[in-house]
């Protein structure tokens, strides 16, 4: 068996595609590279409007990490959930969670994320458009994030932590997303696309679904509004952001700042809550491990 690396590397702005083959001469290896070298480039492109179609091609992309989990969805007792009023600017080891029901409008179901050099898109579908509703990404750079089966969490917040939100809408269409980072032992605001005169769609944009549209990719989805196999508008979400923009923005911002953001990261929650500020309680919960390291194929 011969064993074809590909390493998909970020050094800035600059993306470097690397191929090495080893002692074969095997037609189909060199299609394989082939296929690798131009043939990614049509697989991988996605638009970020709210539809969720183009997501089924970006998971069969070998060079692109992702993650996609699904969550329990009109559940009985048995959805995670934070409680005792945990939010975002309390710290990680003091965060809560338990079983139980979560609200129909907040009840995440499918999640997923992917990583393209700099661009980190992710999506997640709910149980029902019954009401707006806000969802949030938090980015872990410690490896050790877990539930415990006490309540409590395993690990840390670490300088450069991201924490990513929007808002489900009925209507759906284009939506505000606010952009906040740990520091230094607490949550500050980045971004926010409501900020009048600026635009900040060359880092950050999200969407949801205006009109009725399928469910992709063979996913498990059932929904509280007839017809269940699909999704009403206002029920599925998707977002971008510019991980290497979004690092120049901070350092010409903050030029002062001790915090590195960076697409190298272990673990994701997706979450809903309140409202998009960050000292509202959180809701309905989804931890994802996610490894945006470079991928190494084996053929």
């Amino acid at each position: 068996m011969k064993k074809i690396t590909i390493l998909s590397l970020w050094t800035g702005q600059m993306n470097l595609l690397e191929i090495l083959v080893r002692r074969t001469s095997s037609v189909r290896n060199y299609f394989y590279v082939f296929f690798l070298l131009f043939g990614l480039q049509f697989i991988s492109a996605q638009t970020i409007e709210g539809d969720p179609s183009d997501w089924c091609n970006v998971f069969i992309n070998p060079l692109t990490p992702t993650v996609h989990v699904k969550d329990v969805l009109n559940g009985s007792n048995d959805d995670s959930q934070f409680t005792e009023g945990t939010s975002d600017v309390v710290p990680l080891e003091d965060w809560v969670w338990s079983l139980g029901n979560v609200s129909a409008k907040s009840d995440l179901g499918n999640v997923g994320a992917s990583l393209d050099e700099c661009d980190l898109t992710f999506f997640a579908d709910r149980y029902a458009a019954n009401g707006d509703t806000d969802l949030g990404l938090w980015i872990f750079k410690d490896p050790n994030i877990s539930q415990n089966s006490d309540g409590s969490f395993t690990g840390v917040h670490e300088d450069g932590d991201l924490l990513i939100t929007s808002k489900f809408t009925n209507g759906g269409g284009k939506q505000a997303v606010k952009i906040y980072v740990w520091d230094s032992g607490k949550l500050n605001l980045l971004i926010d696309t409501n900020d009048s005169g600026t635009n900040y769609d060359y880092i950050t944009k999200g969407f949801v679904n205006s009109g009725t549209t399928g469910v992709p990719c063979e996913w498990d989805y059932t929904g509280k509004f007839s017809p269940t196999d699909q999704y009403l508008a206002g029920t599925f979400f998707e977002a971008r952001v510019d991980l290497c923009q979004l690092s120049t923005y901070a350092q010409n911002t903050f030029p002062n700042a001790e915090f590195v953001i960076d697409p190298c990261f272990s673990n994701v929650i997706f979450k809903t809550s309140q409202s998009q500020e960050p000292t509202s309680a959180n809701g309905d919960l989804v931890l994802a491990t996610f490894d945006s390291q470079p991928r190494e194929k084996t053929v």
